[in-house]
C-alpha cells in the first residue's frame, strides 16, 4: 500500500525505489514517479487487473500483476462542482484480479477518510 497526501507518504509492504535515493529524497522521487505515469491528478479510480504496464514499473516492486490507484478527492466546490485529487492510495498485488467490487468501494471509503477539511 502507497498513501501519497500533499507532501506525505505512507508505505506498508514492499516498494522498490532505487538504492542510491536517500529516505529524505524518496517522497520527491514518488512524487515525480507517480506524476510521471498520470496518478497525480485522477478523477476516478483506475484500476489494472491484468498489469504489465512499465510506466508504473518504476515505482512498483517486480511481479506485480495488479495494481488499484484510488484518488482522495476533495469535496466538490459548490459553485461549480467541480473537485480536484489530494492524494492517491495505491495498492498492488502480485494477484491477477486482486480486487473485487466489494473491495474498491471499501477503498474508496477508506480514502475518503483522508480527505482534507
Amino acid at each position: 500500500q502507497l498513501i501519497a497526501i500533499g507532501n506525505v507518504l505512507c508505505i506498508r509492504g514492499y516498494w522498490d525505489p532505487p538504492a542510491d535515493i536517500s529516505k529524505y529524497a524518496m517522497i520527491n522521487w514518488f512524487k515525480s514517479q507517480m506524476e510521471q505515469a498520470g496518478l497525480n491528478n485522477l478523477s476516478s479510480a483506475l484500476y489494472f487487473p491484468n498489469f504489465s504496464d512499465t510506466q508504473l514499473g518504476n515505482i512498483l516492486p517486480q511481479g506485480i500483476l495488479s495494481v488499484l490507484a484510488q484518488p482522495i478527492v476533495s469535496n466538490p466546490d459548490p459553485a461549480n462542482g467541480e473537485s480536484r485529487a489530494e492524494g492517491v492510495v495505491l495498492l498492488a498485488s502480485n494477484a491477477n484480479y486482486a480486487y473485487s467490487e466489494k473491495d474498491m468501494v471499501w477503498i474508496r471509503t477508506v480514502a475518503n477518510k483522508f480527505r482534507l477539511a
